[in-house]
């Protein structure tokens, strides 16, 4: 625990799994405070499944954080579209990976990143009061362990939270929750991921352990009947939207939360800048918000490491150009998805199941689609 600090170069404001990544990203440059408002652990409960591309192990890897014993592979993925046609498959053979990406619990990928950072540089618990940006440094307002103190940094990275409403910031509302749970099927999964687009929004069935993380997405006015469903009412429900490819036996606990698009129209600030969901959240199908987040925090730190004044303006906008193209690839494409298939118009089913099929059939566009789920808009590795 830090105690007596006045000064660093680097406040992140954050230490969930995304600003633990950025401080050991940066562990060798400049000095770091990394600020958490909850306890060290308190993600010990999470129920949360995380999908992380194979490009996303790659720089944990190289952080020292990767726990390979937590990580359940998928080495497929097939794509599909309820009452429809037309179907794609994705494979890491393809792509000379040994997965295309891996599914996690945030809880064990929290611990494995927790496990690496200096406890020298953690506030925690401790909030955030205010924060004042002057030309030179940044100053902020804390609340830690029952005192009020100040803390003085050349930059503050926010690395948590949502963006809030306002005229920086643009927000869709999907006008639908994700039900998220793990369900067991009476064949094992073989590493095969499932995207299923039905009309009420995307299913996607993702390899954990033995059993698969679900994400059900559904408009806002059914989720609460489904939260409150028995666990057969619900196994039978899942099954009528994802068809008999498998068979559902048993589930564990479900939770929901809502889905929209928020996103920052400026990344950087006078002596600020926003990563990951504090600067854009995005909805869950192709498991895209996390693996962006984390590229954010890995070009952010190649920026700032070796730079005397981290919260330099011309240092600021470079890294802001630099986001651009993976950024907005990733949102579009995400944004695409669930405009596109959230819906049951005849004609729109037609060229749904004439797109799939393309994709299956043409494999630079296929090819296209899997290096953007692997590595996002541009390869950094």
């Amino acid at each position: 625990m830090i105690e007596n600090t006045e000064a660093v170069d680097i406040a992140i404001v954050g230490a969930g799994p995304l600003g633990m990544a950025l401080a050991l990203a940066l562990e060798r440059g400049p000095s770091i405070a990394l600020i958490d408002s909850r306890a060290r652990g308190a993600w010990a409960d999470d129920p949360r499944a995380l999908a992380l591309a194979h490009g996303s192990r790659q720089l944990l890897e190289r952080l020292g954080a990767w726990n390979s014993e937590a990580a359940t592979l998928i080495r497929e993925i097939h794509v599909s579209q309820r009452g429809g046609f037309g179907r794609t498959r994705i494979a890491a053979d393809d792509y000379g990976t040994p997965a295309l990406g891996y599914v996690m619990r945030y809880r064990d990928l929290a611990d494995a990143l927790a496990a690496r950072v200096p406890a020298a540089s953690l506030f925690a618990p401790c909030s955030v009061e205010a924060i004042e940006t002057g030309e030179e440094s940044a100053t902020l307002t804390l609340a830690h362990e029952g005192a009020t103190r100040s803390l003085r940094a050349k930059l503050v990275v926010h690395a948590e939270g949502m963006p809030a409403a306002g005229p920086e910031v643009r927000v869709r509302d999907y006008q639908q929750q994700a039900i998220v749970a793990e369900v067991r099927t009476r064949l094992p999964h073989g590493h095969r991921a499932w995207e299923r687009f039905t009309p009420d929004g995307p299913l996607a069935l993702l390899p954990l352990g033995e059993s698969y993380a679900v994400v059900f997405t559904v408009p806002s006015d059914k989720a609460a009947s489904l939260l409150a469903l028995g666990d057969d009412d619900f196994l039978a429900t899942l099954q009528a939207q994802f068809g008999k490819r498998l068979e559902f036996v048993a589930s564990g606990p479900r939770a929901s939360f809502p889905l929209t698009l928020r996103l920052r129209a400026q990344l950087t600030g006078p002596r600020q800048v926003w990563i990951g969901n504090s600067a854009q959240t995005l909805h869950p199908v192709s498991g895209q918000g996390f693996n962006l987040g984390l590229r954010d925090a890995w070009q952010l730190a190649a920026g700032l490491l070796d730079r005397p004044d981290p919260g330099a303006p011309a240092t600021l906008a470079g890294y802001a150009r630099g986001r651009r193209i993976d950024r907005r690839g990733s949102v579009a494409f995400t944004d695409s998805l669930v405009r596109i298939f959230s819906n049951d118009l005849p004609p729109l089913r037609v060229a749904r199941g004439l797109g799939l099929l393309a994709v299956d059939l043409c494999p630079p566009l296929r090819h296209f689609v899997a290096r953007r789920m692997i590595w996002g808009a541009r390869a950094w590795l």
